[in-house]
């Protein structure tokens, strides 16, 4: 198995990203980025409130990234 830098796996999943936002305007829904970076102090606080149940968040390494959802000017997002 090959290795790759959390540069490396930034850069990948920024790639993903771009070709999921080309797509989904394709099919007519909107993305709009809600949150990407968080802090270890931030994800303790969301654990906290019960908000998250993982012990280490991929935000924290610029791996995951929220969005609302949009279709024709409507959010379409609810938890």
């Amino acid at each position: 198995m090959i290795k790759i830098s959390k540069t490396q796996r930034r850069i990948k999943f920024f790639e993903m990203i771009a070709r999921l936002s080309l797509y989904s305007q394709y099919i007519g829904i909107q993305l709009l980025p809600t949150c990407f970076k968080r802090s270890a102090a931030e994800h303790r606080k969301l654990l906290a409130r019960g908000k998250s149940k993982i012990k280490r968040s991929f935000h924290q390494d610029w791996l995951a990234m929220d969005f609302a959802i949009f279709k024709d000017g409507e959010l379409c997002w609810s938890r």
